[in-house]
């Protein structure tokens, strides 16, 4: 939605999430060796970054840079939740519950988008929402797990600690620019066509 709003509302732009998202899943239940959290979860935390970056530069950036942030993120962030989710995967015995659960998490994260998010929000604010949910993901799961890397060469504690103040300071990025969205702002509606706002202008050129 965010990419369609900014860019442009073509068909392979809806084509190509779903074909790194099915990827994603492919690489990481395929084989335990092709995801690594030693390189996947830095890429991932570069991505949400970059993002911030792009939301508050919105339609001013290029079109191939917008492209290349939004869905390299997208991959990185996808292959961080499969890679996560095929590393807890249960004995034979409990593979039906798991992989059900998997599907009712994907069917609840649709109807979400797609049927609850624009009757709560009138801006796509579920993009900061996931943002936020998978960088606190990677928080949770690194100090759940007593092997985390933390940083190549640095001790433990240190390494966390310093992706939970990149983690609070996302947040509060992504706070800031969500209410500077509404500055001036006298009325705003969401449709299946986008986000429309009326602001108040200083002077009529504006």
């Amino acid at each position: 939605n965010q990419v369609c709003l900014d860019v442009a509302s073509v068909p392979f732009l809806w084509i190509a999430p779903l074909m790194l998202y099915l990827l994603t899943f492919i690489i990481c239940f395929q084989s335990d060796r092709w995801y690594r959290r030693r390189w996947a979860m830095p890429l991932a935390m570069l991505g949400l970054a970059a993002v911030y970056r792009m939301i508050s530069a919105g339609s001013n950036s290029q079109l191939v840079v917008q492209v290349v942030v939004y869905f390299g993120t997208f991959f990185a962030c996808a292959l961080v939740c499969h890679g996560e989710l095929a590393r807890r995967r249960p004995q034979a015995r409990d593979l039906t519950l798991y992989y059900l659960l998997i599907s009712a998490g994907g069917a609840a994260g649709g109807i979400f988008v797609a049927a609850i998010a624009p009757l709560l929000f009138t801006d796509y604010l579920e993009l900061h929402l996931g943002l936020l949910a998978c960088g606190g993901l990677m928080l949770a799961v690194l100090f759940a797990d007593p092997k985390s890397f933390g940083f190549p060469g640095w001790p433990r504690l240190a390494g966390l600690t310093l992706l939970t103040v990149g983690w609070s300071a996302l947040a509060v990025g992504l706070g800031q620019q969500a209410v500077e969205q509404r500055v001036r702002v006298i009325a705003t509606a969401r449709n299946f066509f986008g986000v429309l706002r009326v602001t108040k202008a200083d002077s009529l050129y504006e």
